[in-house]
C-alpha cells in the first residue's frame, strides 16, 4: 500500500512494509509508529539535504 509518512517505522521507498493495516474513522492508519528524532537531529537531515541540493543545482546550472 502507498504511504506518505517518511517517518513511520514500516515506512519504505513510498509504500507500508506490514502486510495488513487498520484505519480510523478520519482514515488515518492506526499502525504508524513514528520516528522521533531530536532537534539536533533533524537540523543535521536539514544540513545534508541542502547541501545535496546545492551540489545538484550547481551540476545542472
Amino acid at each position: 500500500m502507498l504511504c506518505d509518512n517518511q517517518f513511520c517505522f514500516y515506512w519504505s521507498d513510498d509504500l507500508c512494509t506490514l502486510s495488513d493495516i487498520s484505519f480510523d474513522d478520519r482514515g488515518c492508519c492506526q499502525d504508524c509508529l513514528t520516528l522521533s528524532l531530536t532537534d539536533r537531529q533533524l537540523q543535521k537531515a536539514r544540513e545534508k539535504t541542502l547541501r545535496l541540493l546545492d551540489r545538484q543545482y550547481d551540476h545542472w546550472e
